[in-house]
């Protein structure tokens, strides 16, 4: 895993505990670990822009790339109403490309759909995507296991807000949450 970077969904701790996986990923050759928050931040920014810029427009936002996919694919006619902004993995590649030139992004979470993601809409980036299971069996293979000197510190924490994003409705609860204005959330389906 020479000159690559960790970049960690924010529902990892269902997986895992902060102090053992810093240290396996560590130890498996990664030089630095980075929560995706990160990049939600910057997705954050991006459709409070949109909504100041407008704040009458309708928008359908979504950091899932299977429901991107979904409406480009089955609802096209609602493809105009898909938000520009980047989701939080590819803005978290980007944060790592600028600092840390040279360095390989690896998206680390839960979901499959994200390969689909980084290789289709963002070849640019170079992101390389393992899914929670695919990162066990990486452990299992190269002999990888808990220890008791593990790194107990904190990674590049950012706060809570965002780590919202890995529940049902939590971009949207992450921006009412974070604005200084008032933003009025009309209607929000999940699907």
């Amino acid at each position: 895993m020479e000159n690559k970077v960790a970049m960690l969904a924010p529902s990892f701790p269902v997986m895992f505990s902060y102090s053992e996986i810093i240290g396996k990923l560590k130890r498996l050759g990664f030089e630095y670990v980075v929560e995706v928050s990160r990049g939600a931040i910057e997705t954050n920014k991006q459709l409070l822009e949109l909504l100041k810029a407008d704040p009458t427009a309708r928008f359908i936002t979504s950091p899932c790339p299977t429901i991107v996919r979904l409406i480009r694919n089955k609802y096209p006619h609602l493809v105009k109403y898909l938000s520009p902004i980047k989701s939080p993995m590819v803005n978290t590649a980007e944060l790592i490309k600028k600092e840390y030139p040279g360095y390989t992004p690896v998206f680390i979470g839960p979901c499959v759909n994200k390969k689909l993601e980084a290789s289709e809409d963002h070849p640019e980036l170079g992101i390389i995507v393992l899914t929670y299971k695919e990162l066990n069996e990486i452990f299992k293979t190269e002999k990888i296991k808990d220890d008791k000197n593990d790194y107990k510190q904190s990674f590049d924490m950012i706060g809570s807000n965002t780590r919202m994003y890995a529940i049902s409705g939590g971009l949207t609860q992450s921006i009412v949450t974070a604005v200084a204005f008032p933003v009025r959330v009309s209607k929000v389906l999940y699907l």
